[in-house]
C-alpha cells in the first residue's frame, strides 16, 4: 500500500513539473497573432528560415511583428506614429462630431470617448496602428524591390556558418566577404537583426 501511495505522489509531482515546463503563449504584437509552430524561432537558423518563409508567403506583417528585431520595428513605428498623431487627431475629432450628431447610428461601446485623456489614448493607439502598417509597407517594398535578398537568405541557410555567442549570433557565407547576418535572442526566441555588419565598438 505504501509503495502504491509513493508511486502516486511521484507521478503527480512529475505531471506538475511537465505542466510548469510548458512555454507561455506568445502574445500578439500589433494585432498579429504569433504562430511559432509555423514560424519557429528556437535558433538563429530557425529565425532566418522563418523570415524567409514569411517573405515568400507575403506575410510581411508577421515578419515585422514577430521575426525582425523588436527594437528596430518599435523605433520605426514610434517614428512614424509621431508623424501621424496630428492627422489621426483631426480624423477622430471629425468622427466624434459625427457620432454626437447621430448617437443612435453607432453602439455606445464603439464610440470615440468624450473624456480628453481617453480620447488622447485612442488617438495614439490608432496612430501606432497606422504607423505599423506603413512600416510593414516599407519592408515589403524594400524586399520586393530587391528580390535577391531572399536568394541570399536561402544561401545563408544552405551553406552559411552560424556562430552562436550566447544571446547573439551571426551567420557567414564564404563568398559574401563584406556581409554577415546577425541575430538576437530575447525571451527565448531568436530574431533577425536589421544589419549586415558588426556593431561598431566604442573606443574607450
Amino acid at each position: 500500500m505504501r509503495n502504491c501511495l509513493t508511486l502516486t505522489i511521484l507521478l503527480a509531482a512529475t505531471s506538475s513539473v511537465f505542466a510548469q515546463a510548458e512555454p507561455e503563449p506568445i502574445p500578439p504584437r500589433y494585432g498579429v497573432p504569433a504562430a511559432p509552430d509555423i514560424y519557429p524561432q528556437l535558433s538563429a537558423r530557425d529565425a532566418l528560415s522563418s523570415a524567409t518563409k514569411a517573405i515568400e508567403k507575403g506575410k510581411f506583417d508577421y515578419l515585422a511583428a514577430h521575426l525582425l528585431d523588436p527594437k528596430f520595428v518599435e523605433d520605426r513605428v514610434n517614428e512614424r506614429a509621431a508623424q501621424l498623431v496630428a492627422a489621426v487627431d483631426a480624423d477622430y475629432r471629425a468622427e466624434r462630431t459625427s457620432q454626437r450628431q447621430n448617437p443612435v447610428a453607432i453602439p455606445a461601446e464603439n464610440r470615440l470617448p468624450d473624456d480628453p485623456k481617453l480620447f488622447d489614448v485612442s488617438v495614439k493607439a490608432e496612430a501606432r496602428n497606422r504607423a505599423f502598417k506603413l512600416v510593414v509597407k516599407d519592408i515589403r517594398d524594400t524586399l520586393e524591390e530587391h528580390p535577391d535578398h531572399v536568394d541570399d537568405f536561402k544561401k545563408f541557410l544552405r551553406v552559411g556558418q552560424f556562430v552562436d555567442a550566447g544571446d547573439t549570433a551571426s551567420a557567414n557565407v564564404r563568398e559574401f566577404k563584406d556581409r554577415q547576418l546577425f541575430f538576437r535572442r530575447m525571451e527565448n526566441r531568436w530574431f533577425v537583426e536589421n544589419r549586415q555588419q558588426p556593431e561598431a565598438v566604442e573606443k574607450k
